[in-house]
C-alpha cells in the first residue's frame, strides 16, 4: 500500500466528502474475502500495465489524469471483470426472467462480458445497469483525403455481400488490451502489411445511447486513431459496387449494363441525389476483401469526404434477406490493373 508524505495542508471552500482508509484494517477485510483481495490486485495491476504503455498525465485528481477507468476494467482478467459486473448481470438476469427472449440476450450479455468486449455497472443518473463499451475505430485516409470505409460484409456460404451502414474500420477493445494494441490488431488483421504514415493521432469521444441488441443503455468511449497511407501503398481491389447502391434508400436504377446505355453522359443521371455528385454515385467503386480463410469479411471502399458523410449518415432497411440487404457487386475483370484473384 502507499504510505504518503505530508507535504502541507488544504482547506475545503465547498461542502465535500473525504474517505479515510486504515490500512492494517483493509488488509484484515481482505484477508477475510480473498475474492475482494484478487480483485483489488488485479485492478492495481492492470492500471499499472496501463499507465506503463500509454504514459498519460497523472494526478492524484482523475479530472486532471488521462487515464481511462473504463479501458482499466475492461483490461482486467475474465474473473475480477465478472466480479465487477456481477451485481449489474444478476439484476439483468432477474429482469429477464419471464420472458425467454429476453433470457436470450442476457445470456449473450453475459458472454460479452466473459469476452472482454464490456463490463457493467450502474448509471449514477438513473440508477439502471450501465454497459460499458471501449471502441478503436482507424480513420485512414488517403493523400487526396479519401477515407476508407468498412460498407458491407461478405458471406462466404452465400457468396455474396451484406450491405452495412458505412463506417470506419475498427473493433471492440478485447480482454487484457490496450486502445492502441486493438489498433494492431485490427492493422494486421484487414490490412495486412499496409504501411500507414509514423504520425498517428488519437482522439477520444464518450456517446450514450441505448442498445438495440440488449436492450439497456451503453456507454460507448471510442477511441479513434487517425492516419494517412504511405504514398505508393495501395489496397488489393477485387471487384466494384456503384456507390448509390451503398444508400439505404438508393433511387431505383436498372442494371449496370442497361444505365451504361440509357445514362452515359452527366446530364442523363438521374437527377436524385443532392449530397453527392449524381457521376459520382454512379461510377464503379473499386473495393478490397481480405478473407483470411473466415466464412465471414468485412469489404472495405475508399470513400471521398462527402460521399462517406452521406453513406455513414443511412439506416440500412435490411428488408431484401434475412441478414440486410444484398449488395451488387461485379468481380469479373479487374480495375485498374490492381485486381487480385478472389
Amino acid at each position: 500500500w502507499c504510505r504518503w508524505m505530508t507535504l502541507g495542508q488544504a482547506e475545503s471552500i465547498l461542502p465535500c466528502e473525504l474517505l479515510s482508509v486504515v490500512v492494517d484494517d483493509m488488509l484484515s477485510v481482505f484477508r477475510l474475502h480473498p475474492t475482494l483481495a484478487l480483485l483489488v490486485q488485479d485492478y492495481s495491476a492492470a492500471l499499472c500495465k496501463l499507465i506503463a504503455r500509454s504514459k498519460p498525465n497523472l494526478s492524484d485528481l482523475q479530472h486532471l489524469t488521462d487515464v481511462n477507468m473504463n479501458a482499466v476494467i475492461c483490461s482486467l482478467p475474465e474473473r475480477s471483470r465478472l466480479a465487477v459486473s456481477k451485481p449489474a448481470l444478476e439484476a439483468v438476469f432477474s429482469a429477464a426472467a419471464q420472458d425467454p427472449s429476453n433470457l436470450m440476450w442476457a445470456n449473450d450479455l453475459q458472454r460479452e462480458v466473459s469476452s472482454g468486449k464490456c463490463w457493467l455497472g450502474k448509471d449514477p443518473s438513473s440508477d439502471h445497469v450501465l454497459r460499458n463499451v471501449q471502441l478503436v475505430t482507424l480513420r485512414l485516409t488517403r493523400e487526396d483525403g479519401w477515407i476508407c470505409a468498412k460498407i458491407g460484409e461478405w458471406q462466404d456460404e452465400d457468396q455474396c455481400i451484406i450491405r452495412k451502414r458505412a463506417q470506419l474500420p475498427g473493433s471492440k477493445v478485447k480482454d487484457g488490451e490496450m486502445p492502441s494494441e486493438t489498433l494492431c490488431r485490427v492493422l494486421l488483421k484487414e490490412f495486412p502489411g499496409l504501411m500507414v504514415g509514423e504520425e498517428i493521432h488519437v482522439t477520444q469521444k464518450k456517446e450514450t445511447e441505448s442498445s438495440d441488441r440488449f436492450k439497456i443503455t451503453t456507454e460507448y468511449v471510442r477511441h479513434e486513431f487517425s492516419a494517412t497511407l504511405k504514398g505508393g501503398e495501395s489496397l488489393p481491389f477485387v471487384g466494384t459496387v456503384l456507390p448509390v447502391d451503398l444508400l439505404a434508400h438508393a433511387p431505383l436504377r436498372p442494371g449496370r449494363q442497361t444505365w451504361r446505355q440509357a445514362y452515359g453522359r452527366p446530364s442523363q443521371a438521374p437527377q436524385t441525389l443532392d449530397a453527392c455528385s449524381h457521376m459520382e454515385m454512379y461510377q464503379p467503386l473499386p473495393i478490397f476483401i481480405n478473407q483470411s480463410g473466415s466464412t465471414k469479411a468485412s469489404v472495405y471502399a475508399w470513400l471521398s469526404p462527402v460521399m462517406y458523410k452521406t453513406c455513414s449518415s443511412q439506416r440500412d432497411s435490411g428488408a431484401e434477406s434475412q441478414e440486410g440487404t444484398v449488395l451488387e457487386a461485379d468481380f469479373s475483370k479487374p480495375y485498374s490493373g490492381q485486381f487480385v484473384s478472389f
